[in-house]
């Protein structure tokens, strides 16, 4: 079904000149783009929602542990 829709697409466009294909790929491609987009941010705020509090939900031993494996350096360090 979708290769006979694309076969009567490209019927319709094969006649018309460069200057108007150039203009339906632009269009093509900017709705594309849109839709990409789009579909980005939906995903980014659903992920930080679903991630929003989940350290409040942690064992507090896990969290001594790994405030705990931190450790401070005192050592100098020469970037030269």
């Amino acid at each position: 079904m979708e290769n006979l829709t694309v076969n009567w697409l490209m019927s319709l466009i094969r006649p018309l000149s460069i200057e108007n294909k150039l203009e339906i790929i632009s269009k093509i491609s900017h709705s594309l783009k849109g839709l990409y987009s789009s579909n980005a941010k939906k995903n980014k705020e659903k992920l930080l929602a679903e991630l929003n509090g989940v350290w409040s939900k942690t064992d507090s031993g896990l969290v001594n542990e790994i405030y705990e494996s931190r450790s401070i350096s005192t050592r100098d360090i020469n970037l030269d």
